[in-house]
């Protein structure tokens, strides 16, 4: 794979542009670039809900990582909030890896786990409010029922309140979902009443709840937290810029990624290493329950990163827009560097991109070739980016997930891996990594849809162009013999005369008619004169090369031009139709010998000349041989 002779390493999870999947995604990359070894980052960005056949494209993805070449591959599962990609991912890494398989805060069968000890997850937290505020009415807001990771925080909340002899019943209980989007239910069920049924702190089994409920808040005028404390889990990045600044308890994602590269660094070894590895949060105090007053600093800072990724993101979304444009000009695959620059832009500026799309072999030649499903066996790489530099494109092997010039220098490769699709239609994928760590935001993924829209809109124009090139052949060919017709003669005879006259060439210009065909329609029937036509036609066809357009532009009459041609080749092509014609009388299949009678020249056109007073020439020849083949015949 990475031909580099590093580890290499794959990570895979979906919502990418997510606050956690940014965070732990961009820690990854960093640890990678630390430790010096590969990394290659499989993801998607797939949200909550989506276009079930963009979905269809995104989850390919998972297709396309090499599986069994990995040294380890870490995943975070409920990332995959699709159920159908989530469980396809987990079969192929328990059926295909070969390494070691580590899961992220998920306890899946077969693999090895690293999860946040939810038995104490909020313990710290609620011992807090208690002890060090002395709060006795501690409310909870639990996450998705049945949920893992809420059942557990669940248990630990009611334990510890039972400890302390606390009330903890149904009353003090809500059941959430882990998201911002029902900040109204919370605050309904604990503070829509009269003020002495308030609990005096709420705990909220992740910080995005506790963010809803905060915010729900505010709009009532209820202060946070002089009115109530709130407190949160998971300790999110959005957990310091809300306000108030949010008390939380949490693992931090370089904790995930050290206890995982570990336990693959383990096993590798020879070592054994539980199934199970649990890592133990720790508490965050901010202002939200209390402690300390609002820090402006960090409120200041929070606001200016707003504020920046707000102008990047705007920035962004005004290149993608012309770009868009740029892009709908475009007509062959490979030409996509000549419409999008990928080192312009100072806000997300390309470290390294590689745009690669599916291809096969095709009448000798290879050609892009978008799928359904999966990846084919060689990719043609069209943009190449290393290092900031633009570098040579060519074709290599899917496996090897980069082209060969990707590790010429030995170092090292971090890369996100996104599919390149239009809906349910698969082009290849983009791999990249940005100086300043953006393959995650939302702005990337504007700029990737786009490119995935611009190869659908070149691939539905070739089928366009296709078909109306088909459609023109049905308009200018003969139907019956499949030669061009007296429409097709006429527009190739146009061509080829004005050609030449403009670039002081000759053509040749022939006329064949078929002799005696109404004795034939007259002794054997319409259809044996047919036969004899389609005959001769078939004699055209396997004499002529590309340079002869052949056409049947009458019953009986074909006319043949050629461009750029001198007297011996028109001889060697009446030679070789004679030849042919021969032969097949010889067969003896019919009771008739077909006959053919020719007129013909080669052609200088200069000013004043016509096609029509060339045409009349050859014809007036080919009646001379007629008259000839007609006195040989009665005599």
């Amino acid at each position: 794979m990475f031909n580099n002779g590093k580890k290499t390493y794959a990570f895979l999870l979906s919502g990418v542009s997510g606050n956690f999947q940014r965070e732990i995604s961009r820690s990854f990359m960093e640890y990678a670039a630390e430790h010096d070894f590969n990394l290659a980052v499989f993801s998607s960005f797939i949200g909550f809900e989506t276009n079930q056949e963009y979905l269809i494209g995104e989850s390919n993805i998972i297709n396309l990582p090499p599986y069994d070449l990995f040294d380890g591959v870490i995943v975070v599962p409920d990332t995959f909030r699709d159920d159908g990609m989530r469980e396809t991912l987990l079969e192929k890494l328990n059926n295909e890896c070969t390494c070691p398989v580590v899961s992220i805060r998920s306890s899946v069968e077969g693999l090895y786990n690293v999860n946040v000890n939810n038995e104490t997850a909020i313990e710290e937290v609620i011992r807090h409010m208690i002890e060090y505020h002395h709060m006795t009415k501690i409310g909870f807001v639990s996450g998705t029922k049945n949920h893992p990771d809420a059942i557990d925080r669940l248990a630990c909340y009611e334990r510890v309140m039972k400890e302390y002899n606390l009330q903890h019943d149904e009353s003090m209980i809500c059941h959430g979902n882990f998201w911002e989007n029902w900040g109204e239910k919370y605050f309904n069920h604990f503070l829509s009443g009269d003020r002495s049924t308030w609990p005096e702190a709420i705990v909220c089994a992740n910080d995005y709840m506790a963010i809803a409920l905060c915010n729900e808040c505010i709009k009532h005028g209820i202060n946070v937290p002089d009115d109530i404390a709130v407190v949160g889990f998971d300790n999110v990045e959005k957990a310091q810029m809300c306000y108030p600044p949010l008390t939380t308890s949490g693992v931090s994602v370089r904790s995930f990624i050290e206890k995982a590269v570990s336990i693959i660094e383990r096993v590798n070894n020879g070592k054994r290493v539980p199934k199970l590895s649990l890592v133990a949060p720790r508490i965050v105090y901010r202002n939200s329950c209390g402690c300390g007053d609002i820090n402006m600093r960090t409120g200041l800072e929070a606001i200016n990163r707003i504020r920046a990724e707000y102008d990047d993101v705007y920035e962004g979304l005004y290149k993608n827009t012309y770009m868009s444009v740029e892009l709908e000009k475009m007509d062959e695959y490979e030409s996509i560097p000549e419409y999008i620059d990928v080192l312009s832009n100072e806000n997300c500026r390309t470290k390294d991109m590689y745009i690669c799309l599916c291809e096969k072999e095709y009448d000798d030649n290879r050609i892009v070739y978008p799928v359904r499903k999966g990846y084919t066996d060689t990719m043609k790489c069209v943009l190449a980016v290393k290092d900031g530099q633009y570098i040579d494109t060519c074709s290599f092997k899917r496996e090897n997930l980069l082209p060969d010039n990707a590790f010429d220098d030995g170092k090292a490769v971090q890369c996100f891996f996104s599919a390149l699709h239009f809906l349910d239609t698969t082009y290849g994928y983009v791999a990249h990594s940005y100086f300043d760590n953006v393959c995650h935001s939302r702005v990337f993924h504007n700029w990737i849809v786009m490119v995935g829209n611009a190869m659908e809109s070149i691939r539905v124009r070739k089928e366009l162009h296709a078909s109306i090139s088909e459609l023109n052949e049905l308009y200018i060919r003969e139907a019956m013999t499949k030669l061009y017709n007296r429409r097709g003669f006429e527009q190739y005879s146009s061509a080829i005369f004005s050609m030449a006259l403009r670039k002081n060439k000759t053509f040749a210009l022939l006329e064949m008619d078929m002799d005696g065909l109404k004795t034939i329609n007259d002794n054997y029937g319409h259809s044996a004169g047919d036969e004899a036509i389609e005959a001769i036609a078939q004699i055209f066809k396997s004499v002529a090369t590309e340079s002869e357009v052949c056409s049947r532009v009458g019953g009986d009459e074909f006319w043949i031009i050629a461009y750029d041609y001198n007297e011996e080749q028109m001889n060697d092509f009446i030679n070789r139709f004679y030849s042919e014609l021969e032969v097949e009388n010889k067969k003896k299949i019919r009771e008739y010998d077909l006959s053919v009678s020719c007129g013909g020249m080669i052609c200088a056109p200069t000013e004043g000349d016509t096609l029509d007073g060339f045409m009349n020439t050859v014809d007036a020849q080919m009646y001379k041989d007629k008259y000839s083949h007609k006195a040989r015949r009665m005599n």
